[in-house]
């Protein structure tokens, strides 16, 4: 998952929405929404740089060789969102509990869904 965050990120910050989409499969309801985030801060003039997301807590529901679902617990803990004129920190996120689903194609972990998970009570756990 950090990996394919990372790669997000490059997209974001590069305001590459074909690189973007290509992080999802073809028709992804998660990934025409965060195609429509990239674009409007686009509309706005802003490049999104240096997104981190830490993962609080990961747990595998399902695990083969072509899926992986798994159940996460994570938030945005940095970013900046720079224009020509000038640069704002992103505000760190709230922790947010998601599944999400990947599917194996061409080599490649690529997201099918990305539901709200259950809500949480405290979160500990390894950090990203």
């Amino acid at each position: 998952m950090h990996r394919w965050d990372d790669r997000r990120a490059a997209a974001y910050a590069s305001g590459d929405v074909s690189r973007l989409r290509d992080l999802y499969v073809r028709g992804s309801v998660a990934g025409a929404r965060d195609v429509r985030i990239l674009r409007e801060y686009a509309a706005r003039g802003l490049v999104v740089e240096h997104l981190v997301m830490q993962v609080l807590r990961a747990r595998v529901e399902v695990a083969s060789r072509s899926r992986l679902r798994l159940h996460l617990v994570d938030r945005v803990a940095g970013g900046t969102a720079r224009s020509w004129r000038s640069e704002v920190a992103l505000p760190g996120g709230r922790p947010r509990s998601r599944t999400v689903t990947l599917v194996r194609v061409g080599g490649r972990w690529l997201v099918r869904s990305v539901r709200a998970g259950p809500a949480h009570g405290s979160v500990s756990g390894g950090q990203r």
